[in-house]
């Protein structure tokens, strides 16, 4: 994959990842959005260990996409509303 495929990939990921990321801030969510918040943290946990994951100036699209995606916190609080659904 050439430069500027690479880029084409990474909009479009990012261009997801803000969706989501507004999808957050105006739905409320349901069980089902939330089981996918846990996903995504599973899944790109190994992100962490990435480039630029973590700086705010020169950030990853890894990074990027993980704030919009509610950071930490964010899946922190899915995985423990997915509990209590549980419970």
């Amino acid at each position: 994959m050439n430069r500027c495929e690479q880029a084409s990939v990474c909009a479009e990921l990012l261009g997801a990842a803000i969706n989501r990321a507004r999808h957050l801030d105006r739905c409320r969510l349901d069980t089902k959005t939330m089981k996918r918040m846990v996903s995504y943290s599973a899944r790109h946990a190994v992100d962490k260990q990435a480039k630029g994951f973590g700086d705010s100036r020169e950030p990853s699209a890894g990074y990027i996409a993980w704030l919009l995606w509610g950071g930490d916190e964010g899946c922190d609080w899915a995985k423990r509303e997915i509990c209590v659904f549980l419970e």
